[in-house]
């Protein structure tokens, strides 16, 4: 959307929408547009040898669309796209990717299929997928009802180093995403947990694997835009390394905070489960359950 959006801030348009080129139709109604973008009608649909249609994505100016005077009920597409359209600060940027309108049986049984949140397979993962991994509880020992404190207290869980080697040949990226509450009550500096992490990272190279990065949320809040579940984290580490696609990215955790993060970007989840928190998971949020990295690993070598 990021194309979307530069339109919008340049046009200062009151809508843009997103334009799906198609060939053959006759069952969407056309947008017809200007060189510079500019949409200046809605066509009614009739058989087309080739056209624009809506793509149903809005960049909308909300101050402009709340300042007009709405009846109760009414129509967002006749009452206010295409209602005296050419009049309007309305631009359209065409989007040639993934398309499916599912107002027939055929395209909503076809959006079971395409959209439905397939398992993992060994022969996915290449240099351009990103492996996401929670720290407590998957590379670590959970320290029960506290926090890990400092590196003595760091306590990798058993076949986790052979686990992040295995796995360091099949990822282009090997991501930590950590909640540590612990340095925001004070209980810690951000000092001790950096220290933690380079006695990890050096013993994870030390027997042949990786990790590209760390990134952690110390804040109490749990509305922070960084906490997990929330993205934040997720779009750090894209602006950091833009090559990351969320739709070639798995999560790897062991609580709910972790699940819904990996949904709320589009990832494949794995939940690695622990009597302490497996009452608190949502099972639709989770793509496959293993009780240890090293297991889950162990799943991907079967299928080899």
């Amino acid at each position: 959307m990021k194309e979307l959006e530069a339109v919008h801030l340049h046009k200062q348009a009151e809508c843009t929408l997103a334009l799906k080129p198609m060939l053959r139709f006759d069952r969407y109604g056309a947008v017809a547009t200007n060189e510079d973008g500019r949409i200046m009608a809605f066509e009614e649909k009739k058989y087309l040898d080739h056209g624009n249609i809506n793509g149903g994505v809005y960049l909308l100016n909300k101050q402009k669309f709340l300042a007009q005077d709405w009846p109760a009920v009414f129509s967002f597409e006749s009452d206010y796209l295409q209602k005296d359209s050419s009049a309007k600060d309305f631009f359209g940027v065409i989007q040639d990717r993934y398309f499916i309108d599912i107002g027939i049986p055929e395209d909503f049984n076809k959006a079971q299929v395409d959209l439905k949140h397939f398992p993992f397979a060994i022969n996915e993962p290449d240099p351009t997928w990103t492996l996401f991994l929670d720290r407590d509880g998957v590379i670590n020992v959970n320290k029960d009802d506290s926090y890990v404190f400092n590196r003595e207290e760091f306590i990798f869980k058993e076949g986790t180093l052979a686990a992040i080697a295995r796995l360091s040949g099949l990822f282009g990226r090997i991501i930590v995403i950590t909640n540590q509450r612990g340095v925001g009550k004070g209980l810690m500096s951000e000092a001790d947990l950096q220290d933690i992490h380079a006695y990890m990272k050096s013993n994870i190279e030390k027997a042949g694997g990786r990790i590209d990065d760390i990134f952690y949320c110390t804040s109490t809040d749990n509305a922070h835009p960084d906490r997990k579940p929330s993205p934040g984290m997720a779009f750090r580490a894209q602006e950091k390394y833009p090559d990351i696609d969320f739709s070639k990215a798995v999560m790897v955790g062991d609580k709910s905070a972790d699940m819904q993060w990996g949904r709320n970007i589009g990832a494949l989840t794995v939940l690695i489960m622990s009597a302490r928190y497996k009452d608190t998971i949502d099972p639709s949020t989770v793509d496959i359950t293993c009780d240890s990295l090293y297991t889950f690993v162990h799943l991907l070598q079967l299928n080899e």
